[in-house]
């Protein structure tokens, strides 16, 4: 709708390849100057391949096709968002333990060691 295919080639490669999880990995395990190197590298290839899409492209028209969905019902929707928020909650909840219990578990409870034959 009124961008080129090469403006969207380009947002389509570097949206992924600079988001912020992206970005903080690879600044904590390779270090500030490898970031900036690949931050300038993901950058000059986009713009590159965006302009080379252009010029290949030309002035021609591309004929977008364009197909609607079917939404969800509202109510599938929230119910859906109900149960993705428990299971967050869910995760974060531990079985079998309650708050300031010392009471080992079963599978913490001290087990006999097997000799072993030397």
């Amino acid at each position: 709708k009124g961008i080129s295919p090469g403006a969207a080639l380009v947002f389509l490669m570097t949206g992924p390849a600079t988001n912020a999880a992206t970005l903080a990995t690879v600044w904590k395990t390779l270090g500030r100057s490898v970031a900036l190197s690949y931050l300038i590298t993901v950058a000059v290839c986009a713009l590159a391949s965006g302009l080379v899409l252009d010029a290949l492209l030309g002035d021609q028209a591309l004929n977008v096709v364009t197909a609607s969905g079917a939404m969800l019902p509202s109510w599938l929707k929230h119910l859906s968002a109900v149960l993705l928020i428990g299971l967050i909650i869910g995760t974060h909840i531990k079985p079998g333990r309650s708050v300031g219990s010392t009471k080992p578990t079963s599978d913490t409870q001290h087990k006999p060691a097997l000799a072993s034959h030397s």
